[in-house]
C-alpha cells in the first residue's frame, strides 16, 4: 500500500470515528431539525379522519378483499428478510415468521448466508404440525 493510499484510508477512518462521536450539542441540533421537519410534515399532509361505524363488520364489507381476510386470518402468516448490521461492519440477514391470527412473532433465526435449503428448514421449523395454518 502506498503512502497517499495509507494516508487517504487514515484520514476516512478519523472521519467516520468523529461522525460517530459527535457532540451532545449537535446532537441535539439534529434531533431538533428532524422534529421541525416532521412538526413541517404533520402540518402539510394532515392524516385523514376515521369515522366510527356502529358494526365492525359493516367497515369490513366496504373494502375489497376485507372478507377473505377477516375469515382466512388464522391461516395467515408473513415469511420476510431483513438486514441486521453488525457492530463489526458484517451484515447479517434475519428471517422472520410472524402469525396474523395473534400478531405474534412464529419464529425468527439469522445468518449470514441463507441458502435455499436453509430457508425451507426454516419454514418447516416454523409451522410443525399443530401450527401448521389449515387447508
Amino acid at each position: 500500500m502506498h503512502y497517499p493510499a495509507k494516508l487517504a484510508l487514515l484520514l476516512t477512518l478519523l472521519h467516520t470515528l468523529r461522525s460517530a462521536l459527535r457532540t451532545r450539542a449537535e446532537l441535539t441540533l439534529e434531533n431538533l431539525a428532524l422534529r421541525q421537519q416532521l412538526a413541517t410534515l404533520r402540518q402539510s399532509s394532515p392524516r385523514p379522519h376515521l369515522r366510527s361505524c356502529p358494526s365492525g363488520s359493516a367497515s369490513l364489507r366496504r373494502r375489497p378483499g376485507a372478507p377473505f381476510s377477516h375469515n382466512h386470518l388464522g391461516s395467515l402468516a408473513s415469511i420476510d428478510f431483513f438486514a441486521v448490521p453488525t457492530a463489526t461492519f458484517r451484515v447479517l440477514l434475519a428471517f422472520l415468521v410472524l402469525r396474523h391470527d395473534r400478531r405474534r412473532v412464529v419464529h425468527f433465526n439469522i445468518t449470514e448466508f441463507p441458502s435455499a435449503a436453509w430457508t425451507a428448514q426454516q419454514i418447516i421449523e416454523a409451522f410443525p404440525r399443530t401450527l401448521r395454518p389449515s387447508t
